[in-house]
């Protein structure tokens, strides 16, 4: 499912919006001539009615510009602050997101670094509650995995075909679903790279946050069961 990571379920296949904005980072040159529009008139002030700054004494040119560039500034700070109301543009409002949401939790692997308490908290503003495939297929990819879920059905005497879909389970798997990971990447032990007692010499990585996160929110009368066979 090519969606961005933490992109909220309820919204797919959309895109994020885009928060880009001319005024969002303007350069100072940019905002010479708006400066330059508002500033005094006359000989003393050395400016000109074309507003482009052509007309201003070099000094008070000078004096314009240093204006324009701290405008400049105070945009590109104004419209940082603003976006931080959006998960997908979180940068200094981090910690203030996870104090909000509860995180980092459990389900947050330290390993994955800012990214991954970003995408946490991505998930975590997106997720709306649902028990179809498709809403724990959509939270997988909210957090960077794609994956297929299949309900195996019980097999039962004189309805069900041997060899056909219908599966022997225990008594107590009545309500069992697997998830079948397809996109976790491959680990090998390189030399000088991998950490001996700690990088497999092959292999993949359990995807734990991924792990905890379904089980977190599957039903309490299902069993989750994870298969790792199209990545090994």
């Amino acid at each position: 499912m090519a969606i961005p990571d933490g992109w909220p379920c309820a919204l797919l296949p959309a895109q994020p919006p885009s928060v880009a904005d001319r005024e969002g980072g303007p350069a100072a040159s940019d905002l010479l001539p708006q400066v330059i529009a508002v500033a005094p008139r006359g000989p003393i002030w050395g400016t000109d009615e074309v507003s482009d700054g052509s007309g201003a004494s070099p000094v008070m040119r000078k004096v314009w510009t240093a204006l324009a560039g701290w405008l400049s500034d105070y945009y590109k700070a104004a419209f940082e602050a603003a976006i931080q109301t959006f998960p997908s543009a979180i940068t200094y409002s981090l910690d203030d997101w996870e104090a909000e949401y509860g995180l980092p939790d459990p389900c947050t692997s330290p390993a994955s670094g800012d990214t991954g308490r970003i995408n946490a908290v991505r998930a975590r503003y997106g997720a709306q509650g649902g028990a179809s495939p498709a809403y724990f297929i959509c939270l997988a990819a909210s957090v960077g995995f794609d994956i297929t879920i299949t309900e195996p059905s019980d097999f039962i005497c004189g309805v069900s075909e041997c060899g056909g879909d219908d599966t022997v389970v225990a008594a107590n798997m009545h309500h069992e679903w697997i998830v079948h990971l397809i996109n976790l990447g491959d680990i090998w032990f390189y030399a000088g790279e991998g950490i001996v007692g700690e990088t497999p010499l092959g292999g993949f990585v359990v995807a734990t946050d991924l792990e905890c996160i379904l089980r977190r929110v599957a039903p309490l009368h299902t069993t989750l069961i994870f298969d790792y066979s199209g990545v090994a």
